[in-house]
């Protein structure tokens, strides 16, 4: 009688289970592959290992052995993959930082369809943020820009009529400015269309005068990898963004939407070629998925500068959260860093 129950809960497992097992198993293993698929299935890497141990769970208290315990197998992976990520985050939160130049930052993408920015102003007042960077920058948000910052006298403006416009708005002195078109990347023959336009991403900085020196804050927003063509795209976009930054050995700070996870292998290859250091862990995108969604929204650092906080927002209206990173020069840095220039 226990034997035949037991049976019994062992098919209802095997019934309930089995389509969560082989999409978690194909998930997982195609989450290590440098391929468009994987790319995709990367940014989910945290749900994907968390979903294997759920149904790994279900599986053991249904008597099963052998395939939970492949699943848990597969979990530890990728936990183990993106170890390096968390590590390196966690790192540069533990440097010593002198205190000199203390700075808060705001990055939003504010979303191309937005029409009020008062909330989003609220939260940087509240955070007492020094510098604001926003993406997904419209022609239609100048005017609202004037009513929500208007303590933001510096501005590098670059709006555009699809998702890749992008400003840059401080309160303390701005020493130079620059902005540049990313790659023009053509597929097929023709460029490729973001919302109906062609639409190649922009990267701005801006020097910005602390009290310890100059400090660098960069935006950027590359492509988002929806097909292949796409992802390719974003890379090479990426790439040309690295060697800019790459260029400015100085005291850096890089935020922007990336459209890429800390579990992404191109995210990790533009960190390494920027010199850059820290990733955002915690979700950001889309807001309506709440700590289920995916950290695609960061601030790395590069050169002399320590993260002293980093945390994301409200719901502002958009479909990303914000974040907010507080950042001071390090303690031992180079006499000559914060010296200006641009790459």
């Amino acid at each position: 009688m226990v034997r035949t129950a037991l049976s019994r809960r062992r098919r209802a497992a095997w019934i309930v289970a089995a389509p969560a097992l082989l999409a978690g198993l194909l998930a997982a293993s195609v989450s290590v592959l440098p391929t468009w698929a994987g790319e995709l299935a990367a940014s989910w890497m945290p749900q994907i290992a968390l979903g294997l141990l759920v149904v790994a769970a279900a599986m053991l208290l249904a008597g099963l052995r052998l395939w939970p315990a492949v699943l848990m197998a597969m979990a530890v992976l990728l936990v183990l993959l993106m170890a390096p990520a968390v590590r390196q985050s966690a790192q540069v939160m533990a440097r010593d930082a002198s205190g000199a130049g203390t700075a808060r930052i705001v990055f939003a993408n504010i979303n191309l369809a937005n029409d009020d920015l008062g909330p989003l102003a609220d939260w940087a007042a509240a955070v007492n943020a020094d510098v604001i960077v926003l993406t997904e920058v419209a022609p239609q948000h100048l005017a609202m820009v004037e009513v929500a910052f208007p303590d933001y006298p510096e501005r590098v403006l670059e709006p555009r009529r699809h998702p890749f416009g992008i400003m840059i708005l401080s309160r303390l002195p701005v020493a130079a400015q620059e902005t540049a078109t990313l790659v023009d990347v053509r597929v097929r023959g023709d460029v490729i269309s973001v919302h109906g336009v062609g639409a190649a991403p922009v990267i701005a900085w801006a020097d910005v005068q602390l009290a310890g020196g100059l400090l660098r804050v960069v935006g950027l927003h590359p492509w988002p990898p929806l097909w292949p063509e796409m992802m390719h795209a974003r890379e090479g976009q990426l790439d040309e963004a690295a060697g800019m930054i790459a260029a400015h050995e100085a005291a850096t700070v890089v935020l922007g939407d990336f459209n890429a996870t800390p579990w992404s292998p191109a995210l990790r290859s533009f960190a390494a070629r920027a010199g850059l250091t820290g990733f955002n862990l915690a979700p950001t995108w889309p807001v309506w998925l709440g700590p289920a969604g995916i950290a695609i929204d960061h601030a790395m650092v590069g050169g002399c500068v320590s993260v002293l906080r980093l945390e994301t927002g409200p719901d502002i209206g958009s479909d990303h959260r914000p974040i907010m990173v507080e950042l001071a020069f390090d303690a031992e840095r180079p006499p000559d860093q914060g010296s200006p220039g641009t790459p």
